[in-house]
């Protein structure tokens, strides 16, 4: 980890009071100074001080003369050559040019005490952060938000803007232009901050305008360009690179570019050996004769019943490694000793390049994009207290009003990459880049700038990944995704090779029932009343001015009830309450532990149903089935892309079924987890969602999907799908979507079996 702040004077000489504070603050922020090397540097008019800390061996900070240049992150250039030659120039234009010309992810700050001028850039993504304040007699700039603030103030107390933080309990971190912190605010993205004397000016990099032409070959030579030399960085280490891989897209094209510039690299999986994502990186890894690990998930016992987490000592771990700037929700490592032999990459910020929140969108237009920004952004409305609510919406406005000049489909792309992408991920990075080297090859800053310029309607269907990957390693691009296609070619082609196409077919298999347990949602006496006692506390007045009080205590009468919105709300909420307190900025270790559940592993029941039994019902026109004892076969005449639906237990989808008529739709008490399982076959290509929908006595409370994809003729012995339930289920019933991908088409289940597991 790199860390920098820089004082500013606008008067006086500073004092050598302030170099002894800001190592005191660096040992209060890190925890411990033995693991960071404190450097200093200062004017010789002493109206300029830089202070600089590092746990990591790489040299960030450069001398000459009466200027000085530190860094943040990572460039495409041999650091000490180009950071020489900047130091070197005396033509500021020519300093600016030269910098534009760089790549990678960083922070630079260069200082000139002879002009008493300073220059400081950031990136479009903004994952290495700029933060700066204002005071009468000094500006204050660095590269750690909390720094900042504490030498701005000259104290070790931080003063809060409590209105801040609505931001923070809608979303987990702030996604805006500030910090939680009372007058410190972050550069804005692609931005240079000047100071010349006494005046500090902010002023954009150069502009980026939308391509609206075709893409033609030379812009995807340029954008495949960019993102190979996001990858140069790595060149400076000599050991084996280590990059994860899974069923997906993003770190497909990771390993492509690894490959494709023959870097020394591995790769791992974390998972079961049935689980799609293990198999497709087996796959892969076999076809590029790389090395690769699966890591297999450990489990606990088989008598063991619960485990213990620390949900405070989780959430001062959290403030620490992210300086108070992200929830303990999150998984985020703490701050640790620097390992120099493990080079890690991280797939953060592929989204970059399917379209970022548009993928969420059904109507691209405005209508869309402002549901969605209200939806995605302030969706706690009747939790957080209407003033503070409006302070926070304030700055969404601004993204409203854009929508009737610009393409909202554009804005919502810049949103994301200027916004949710590198302010989430920004705060992440403490953590990370404390223990060892982190690289983030879609956050390089001319990557970006090529994405920028693609229209954004133009990310949404998979091609422009699908042309980098054609370029990379074609052989790639026909390897199978976990439960997804190629978006442009979701549908069966009419013209075209229909053998390629069924063999990019989404590869689903039996789910282990073992996956990866969110201990984080569950509903759980014990976690509720170490919430509710730290957020209410009266030693913690300033989190009530945040919320409205009466309706965030109805949350915690009814328990988290597997809602992730509402659950994230509440550990936001929490992380809040613990920042406000200080608690996590004291030398002292603080705990709370509670006792959680494990996961349901006792098989209460297991029923091989008569499916004619379960009182059948369509909803929508086109289908005809018939149900029998041991299969059910569903025909459908219909027109292209029609959602049509099959469920069972007679009612209708809101309303509970009848047990009297259906006793076989009765969950047992404290059975947490339904598994279906069953053959199928069809008729024509079809992709089928399985909806499991758990109701108490009176309405649906759970509702989720599954999807299977099956090509022509196929049959599919023992597909299982598993679903965990809240507690509070009663009875459940089962419904099967089918999409018209034909005229007709035709699809048979036999051997229907369902699984109760406490």
């Amino acid at each position: 980890m790199q860390t920098y702040a820089a004082v500013i004077s606008k008067k006086e000489k500073i004092s050598n009071e302030v170099a002894t504070l800001a190592q005191d603050i660096m040992s209060l922020t890190s925890f411990g100074k033995d693991k960071f090397n404190f450097s200093s540097w200062k004017s010789e008019n002493e109206l300029v001080h830089l202070y600089h800390w590092t746990n990591e061996p790489r040299k960030f900070l450069w001398k000459n003369g009466h200027r000085v240049v530190a860094m943040s992150g990572y460039i495409s250039e041999q650091e000490d050559d180009f950071i020489s030659k900047l130091l070197a120039q005396s033509n500021i234009e020519k300093q600016f040019n030269m910098v534009e010309e760089i790549s990678g992810l960083y922070t630079l700050l260069m200082l000139d005490s002879l002009k008493m001028e300073v220059h400081y850039w950031n990136t479009i993504t903004r994952v290495e952060q700029a933060y700066y304040a204002e005071t009468e007699d000094h500006f204050v700039i660095g590269n750690r938000a909390l720094i900042v603030h504490l030498l701005a103030l000259q104290t070790l107390e931080p003063k809060y803007n409590v209105n801040r933080m609505a931001s923070f309990l809608s979303t987990s971190y702030y996604n805006d232009d500030y910090t939680p912190y009372e007058n410190v605010n972050i550069l804005p993205p692609d931005s240079i901050l000047s100071i010349k004397h006494t005046t500090l000016k902010i002023n954009p990099r150069k502009q980026i305008e939308v391509v609206t032409e075709n893409l033609n070959e030379q812009f995807y030579d340029d954008l495949v360009d960019a993102f190979i030399k996001s990858f140069t960085p790595l060149k400076k280490h000599d050991i084996k690179l280590n990059s994860g891989l899974t069923g997906g897209k993003d770190s497909r094209l990771i390993v492509a570019a690894l490959k494709y510039t023959d870097a020394n690299f591995k790769t791992h999986t974390t998972g079961f050996d049935e689980h799609p994502d293990v198999i497709i990186a087996k796959r892969i890894a076999k076809q590029l004769n790389i090395e690769h690990e699966v890591n297999r998930p450990k489990t606990d016992s088989q008598d063991a019943t619960y485990m213990t987490q620390d949900i405070l000592g989780r959430t001062i771990n959290m403030l620490r490694s992210s300086d108070g700037m992200l929830s303990a929700y999150e998984n985020v490592p703490a701050i640790a000793n620097f390992n120099p032999n493990v080079v890690t990459l991280g797939g953060n910020g592929g989204e970059h390049l399917r379209g970022g929140f548009n993928r969420n969108v059904n109507k691209h237009n405005v209508e869309g994009y402002e549901q969605l920004l209200f939806n995605k952004l302030s969706p706690f409305k009747d939790y957080i207290n209407p003033d503070v609510y409006k302070y926070y919406h304030e700055h969404l406005q601004y993204w409203f009003n854009q929508s009737n000049e610009h393409n909202p489909v554009d804005l919502m792309q810049k949103y994301y990459i200027f916004y949710r992408s590198g302010k989430w991920s920004s705060a992440a990075r403490l953590g990370y880049t404390s223990s060892n080297y982190l690289y983030q090859p879609f956050f390089d800053q001319k990557l970006n700038r090529n994405i920028l310029q693609i229209p954004a309607e133009k990310l949404l269907n998979d091609e422009i990944i699908y042309n980098i990957l054609l370029r990379l390693n074609p052989q790639l691009v026909d390897v199978p995704f976990f439960a997804d296609r190629w978006k442009f070619e979701s549908k069966q082609p009419i013209d075209g090779d229909l053998k390629q196409w069924k063999r990019r077919a989404p590869l689903l298999t039996k789910q282990h029932t073992k996956s990866s347990f969110n201990w984080r949602r569950t509903t759980l006496k014990d976690m509720n009343e170490a919430m509710y006692e730290e957020i209410f506390s009266t030693r913690n007045r300033a989190v009530l001015d945040l919320i409205q009080v009466d309706n965030v205590k109805k949350l915690f009468e009814t328990g988290q009830s597997n809602n992730r919105e509402i659950d994230l709300f509440i550990w936001n909420l929490y992380t809040t309450a613990i920042t406000l307190s200080n608690d996590w900025l004291s030398k002292g270790e603080r705990s709370r532990e509670v006792k959680i559940q494990l996961p349901p592993q006792t098989l209460v029941n297991s029923s091989k149903l008569s499916l004619s039994s379960l009182g059948w019902k369509a909803n929508g026109k086109g289908q005809v089935f018939v149900a029998k004892k041991n299969k059910l076969v569903c025909k459908y005449t219909t027109q292209l892309n029609t959602n049509m639906y099959l469920y069972t237990f007679n009612g209708d989808f809101k309303t509970p079924p009848n047990i009297e008529q259906f006793p076989m739709s009765k969950v047992e008490d404290k059975v947490r987890l339904v598994q279906l399982s069953f053959d199928l076959s069809c008729k024509d290509n079809q992709t089928l969602s399985v909806f499991l929908m758990g109701y108490n006595d009176k309405e649906r409370i759970f509702n989720e999907s599954q999807k299977v994809y099956i090509s022509n003729k196929e049959i599919k012995k023992n597909i299982t799908l598993s679903y965990e339930i809240p507690i509070q289920v009663s009875t459940y019933k089962i419904a099967i979507k089918t999409i018209g991908n034909n005229e007709k088409g035709k699809w048979k289940i036999k051997n229907f079996k369902v699984n109760f597991y406490k």
